[in-house]
């Protein structure tokens, strides 16, 4: 029986397994268990087990990974992954749930492989704490959806050399990636990018986030919700070189637009937004800075726009003394702003865009007396 097929079904068939590692000259532990496996097959693999990757058939979409078979035993033993006889579409799913410390792609094999998806590729590695894959030409990928998510160790991820012009989904990308401190050197979102919703929220270390890359360009997203969603070491975050004028006209839930952007950011004392004026179509700005409980101010001044959502939009900022909204148009709003100006300081000034704006809240939030019309003060 190939050593491939006995991993593969080794949970049943564990007495194969070992006698087909014995077979192997591999070392036999006294206690023939589950979790003894992993060091029989390493006694006799160094930690190359690219031989039984590439045994086992790529199957495509499937799910789920494609080795989830047996990634539950290997946690002790290094993964290097061999790119040989397999298809563009490898990387689906590919190490997803992997229990392994350390996953290394070979370099040489991996040079020539042109991808066509990166989706779920890494998604749940929680052990493996730092990956290069500056290796692999993702030039033609279009999505990296669930990518990274759930590694929660990951502390570094060598990227060097990618181009993101393609890419167009980056749903989910780092969420939960638990241990990043700052956005990895490298990643930034390309000219085709039209959905970055949750791209790392739940990172709780990340305390710094920009980005800096001049290859940036977010003139197509329309779906940006959630992005730094509870990520609660955050202290400062650069949108400055961001472009969002095309998010979405749909006003339908918080998983439109602006909504929960930057919610749960409890840490956050500082935000910055372009200087220059941006028109937008976002209708959604529902709980944008929900419980950002050390943010003094909030200067949206350069977004020119007519929202139909602001419920919670402020809501939980304690600490805001002053919010800039004046080009903001919100005297049409009739429903969906309960509870925008939620815990925060009635003392607080409010800067809007004309009388009209200035009524509104004059009648929906009446203990706010400070709000003044911009250039009036």
């Amino acid at each position: 029986m190939a050593i491939a097929d006995t991993i593969e079904s080794m949970k049943t068939h564990l007495g194969e397994a070992y006698a087909s590692l014995d077979e192997k000259g591999a070392t036999i532990p006294e206690n023939k268990n589950l979790e003894n496996l992993s060091e029989s097959i390493l006694s006799i693999s160094g930690g190359d087990i690219s031989e039984y990757f590439n045994d086992i058939p790529i199957s495509g979409n499937t799910g789920e990974s494609q080795y989830s078979g047996w990634t539950n035993v290997i946690k002790k033993i290094p993964i290097k992954f061999k790119a040989s006889n397999v298809s563009t579409n490898l990387m689906y799913a590919l190490f997803q749930h992997c229990k392994s410390e350390i996953i290394e792609l070979d370099r040489e094999s991996f040079s020539n492989k042109q991808l066509n998806t990166m989706n779920n590729c890494f998604r749940f590695c929680k052990n493996v704490k730092s990956l290069d894959l500056s290796m692999l030409d993702i030039s033609k990928v279009v999505a990296f959806q669930y990518t990274f998510d759930g590694c929660e160790s990951l502390e570094t991820l060598n990227v060097s050399g990618w181009d993101f012009s393609s890419s167009a989904y980056y749903t989910y990308m780092f969420r939960d990636c638990k241990s990043l401190v700052n956005v990895p050197a490298g990643i930034y979102i390309g000219g085709s990018a039209t959905q970055v919703n949750y791209m790392f929220s739940g990172c709780t270390s990340l305390e710094h986030f920009s980005m800096t890359d001049e290859r940036l360009n977010t003139s197509k997203t329309t779906q940006m919700s959630s992005f730094l969603y509870n990520c609660t070491s955050l202290k400062t975050a650069d949108f400055s070189n961001f472009d969002f004028s095309k998010l979405s006209t749909s006003s339908g839930s918080t998983s439109y637009g602006f909504g929960c952007f930057l919610r749960g950011c409890t840490s956050l004392t500082s935000v910055s937004f372009p200087v220059q004026e941006q028109s937008s179509t976002v209708a959604t700005m529902t709980e944008m800075f929900y419980q950002c409980t050390n943010l003094t101010e909030i200067d949206l001044s350069f977004l020119i726009a007519k929202p139909l959502r602001v419920e919670r939009m402020f809501g939980g900022c304690t600490k805001l003394q002053r919010i800039d909204i004046r080009n903001l148009n919100l005297s049409n709003i009739t429903n969906y702003k309960d509870n925008m100006l939620s815990s925060v300081p009635t003392t607080c000034k409010i800067y809007v865009k004309d009388s009209a704006n200035k009524q509104w809240f004059n009648t929906y939030f009446p203990n706010y007396t400070n709000v003044i019309i911009a250039g009036e003060e």
